[in-house]
Formats: structure tokens, sequence, C-alpha cells
């Protein structure tokens, strides 16, 4: 008789990618999900998603492990990106042997990798999480696309499973990244993965912080979060709005108001980020998948804000401004006045949370495993 899998036994690894806080915030609701089932959750990041995933889950166990550090100048662009290609490959390696050495240490029986690349195994399952199975490139390196598609694959390719967050049909949520062309050979939709989901216990519980029209939710790499940040608050003191700056700097702790209607938390844990986007009337936020993902799970209005140089960003609020369902400017010539005109005819994307399929993965890693 087969036996049953001790779940509180068995040790799952979690690992987003350190690019900004948005591959932590959708790892949140996997982790609940695989605690929920009984699972030992061990988690793996560095830097500010460290932070959030300490303060998230105190009680779970935590392990440093580094990654590429990104960062941007002022004047960001796609070719300064490339830069860091030979360090990514690099890193890639270096990942690979320190799971190597993570496994034996921590008795891991299978690892989650969100967007970090080196964390494949043949002796464990290794589940790849990722909605960018193509890689937009600029106008001029349009004629690679297909190139980088392919390579792209090859690397997703070395994991047991790839789990893309989004729906199959309609082009879900990630429009041609997850769309256009081939996937990997093992994939499977899941479903977007939003911390805000409507069965969230959060959700149904916490009350509304209503004491501003806008919430902006800051992240990405520096200096361009930063210089965001100086934009918004200079643009602020020239509308007559109430509005809430969370900065997304788990560094520090503050909450305070810079003026009378102004503002500012350092950061903001899953609870209160909650109650801050349920009181507000517009989000402002960048264009990445997991803030697109949180918005969809909570029906707000939002202007987004691409980050220079980054091509998925700048696709992705491409994307909804066609289907004109949310609003979005440049940061360069981002004006707060003309923005908060425009968005009254962007109403935002309501989505209906389906729990069933990331479960049904979930399942399916514990057959591997028991096997």
């Amino acid at each position: 008789m087969k036996k049953t899998l001790n779940k509180e036994r068995v040790n799952i690894l979690i690992a987003p990618l350190n690019w900004g806080l948005g591959h932590a915030m959708r790892c949140i609701p996997m982790i609940k999900e695989l605690t929920g089932s009984g699972f030992n959750v061990i988690l793996a990041a560095d830097g500010r998603p460290y932070d959030l995933l300490h303060s998230e889950f105190p009680d779970l166990e935590m392990i440093r492990l580094p990654g590429q550090a990104i960062t941007y100048s002022k004047n960001s662009s796609f070719l300064k990106m490339l830069k860091i290609v030979p360090a990514f490959y690099r890193m890639i390696k270096k990942e690979h042997k320190m799971l190597k050495s993570l496994i034996q240490k921590h008795n891991i029986h299978a690892v989650i990798s969100d967007n970090r690349y080196g964390l494949y195994s043949h002796k464990i399952p290794s589940i790849f999480i990722g909605h960018q199975m193509m890689i937009k490139m600029p106008v001029f390196l349009k004629w690679t696309e297909w190139f980088i598609h392919k390579l792209n694959l090859r690397f997703i390719n070395r994991f047991t499973e790839c789990w893309i967050p989004d729906y199959k049909d309609n082009k879900g949520l990630s429009g041609d990244l997850a769309h256009k062309y081939s996937l990997p050979e093992n994939f499977y939709f899941i479903g977007p993965l939003s911390r805000f989901n409507k069965d969230n216990e959060v959700f149904n519980t916490e009350k509304a912080d209503a004491n501003s029209e806008l919430l902006v939710i800051l992240s990405g790499p520096e200096p361009q979060r930063t210089i965001l940040e100086e934009k918004l608050l200079t643009q602020l003191q020239c509308v007559n709005c109430k509005a809430t700056i969370v900065r997304g700097v788990t560094e520090q702790n503050r909450n305070y108001y810079l003026d009378s209607q102004t503002r500012i938390i350092d950061h903001a844990d899953t609870s209160h980020l909650q109650s801050l986007i349920r009181g507000a009337k517009i989000i402002v936020c960048r264009s990445g998948y997991s803030s697109i993902m949180d918005l969809a799970a909570t029906g707000k209005k939002a202007i987004f804000i691409p980050t220079p140089g980054q091509t998925e960003q700048e696709y992705l609020a491409e994307y909804f401004y066609q289907k004109r369902i949310f609003y979005y400017e440049f940061q360069k010539s981002f004006n707060i006045s003309k923005a908060l005109q425009n968005v009254k005819t962007y109403p935002g994307i309501q989505t209906v949370y389906a729990p069933a399929f990331l479960r049904k993965r979930i399942e399916s890693l514990a057959e591997r495993i028991e096997s």
C-alpha cells in the first residue's frame, strides 16, 4: 500500500527574483496555499524582497540567497540594461551551484523559483514561475525577438514545470508575453496570483483607509524609484488632491504627513496596503505584471508610469491603454493634472480569482515528491 505523504516533513523552497518587490509579492498567495496545505515552506531571498517576506511570514525559515542586483542610470535605456547580460549568465551558474548546497543542507524536496533561472534541479522537482515567456525588444531590435524567445525557453525547459500566472484564454492579463509565441514543454496556466484576492481574509475583514483620493505605490530598481518619487512629490504640490505615497522602502518604517494633503508611508504590509487600496479612488504605480494582477483583483482605476528602459512594462502599459482599461504616461513627460483628468475614462478591470488551477499544480507537485 502506498504511504500517505507527510507534508509537514516536506520542505519546499520558494525563491523570488530581487528586481523590485513584485516577484516576492506574487509569491505570497502561493506561500499561503502551500502552508495551508500542510507543507513546510522555506523562503530564500535577498534585499527588499527578503524584508517583505520576513514581515509577511515571520514564523517561516528564511535564507539569504543573493541575486543579480540591477540598477538603472538616470537616463536609463534598454541598451544600458544589456550590459548586465554577462553578469546575468554568471548569476545563473552561481545560483545553480548554491541550490545544490541548499538542497543538501536544508533537506529540500522541491524548489519553486520565481524568475530565478539558476534554481533548477535534476534531483528534485523544480518549478519556474513566470509570465514573460517572450522578451519584448525595442523597435530597433525587434528582429531578435524570436531568437531571444527560443533562448528563454531553453533556460525554462531545464525546470520540471513552468507555471504561468495568467489565464489561458483571450490573451489573459499578460498579452503577447505569454500568448504570442510557443510555450515551454511543461507549461501550466495557474491563473493570476495576487495577495488581494476576494477570498483573502485581509480583503474581507480590513476596513478601507479612506484618507486619500490618490494612492501612489512606488517600486522597482533604483535610482528610477527615487526619481519618480521626487517627481510626484513636486507635482502633487500643484494639485488639490489628498494623496498617500507608499515608498516601497523596507529599510525604514515611517508613517507621517508631509503636509495637510500628502501622507508618506515607507512600507505597508499586505493588510495595510489592502486597506489603502480599498480607500483610494485612483492608484498610481508602475505597470509591472504583479501590480496589474493586484489591480485586477481589486478592480481599481490606475495610472501607469512604466519604468524607463523596461520594455515589458512599456508594452503592458500600452496594451491596457489600447484596450481602454488603464491609462498611462511615460515618466519623463508625466503630468499629474493631465493624468487625473484622462484616467476618468479608463475604468480598470475586475477578474475572478480561480484558485483551483494553482491547487491542482500543488497536488501534482505533492505526487511528484511522493514518487
